[in-house]
């Protein structure tokens, strides 16, 4: 499947990363310009159970609490279901 190019008002620039969950995308905010890594849960977790969806929710809240130089900082996490 083909990496989307938009994702609401960001517009998805480059691949950064593949993990076990998801891909992770360079974005820019159309309106700000600000830059972002947006991570887009694969095509198979989109049925998202219970522990996975918990997984992805933890992950955010942990990566939400910490301010450091290294550290991708998390500013929104949102699971929406996949277009049809």
């Amino acid at each position: 499947m083909a990496p989307p190019t938009q994702l609401g008002p960001y517009r998805i620039e480059r691949k950064l990363s593949q993990g076990a969950m998801g891909t992770v995308y360079e974005g820019v905010h159309e309106s700000t310009g600000a830059r972002y890594a947006i991570k887009i849960l694969h095509q198979g977790v989109s049925g998202i159970d219970g522990d996975q969806l918990e997984r992805f929710r933890l992950e955010s809240e942990s990566l939400g609490r910490l301010n450091h130089p290294n550290v991708v900082r998390i500013h929104a996490a949102d699971l929406h279901a996949p277009p049809p």
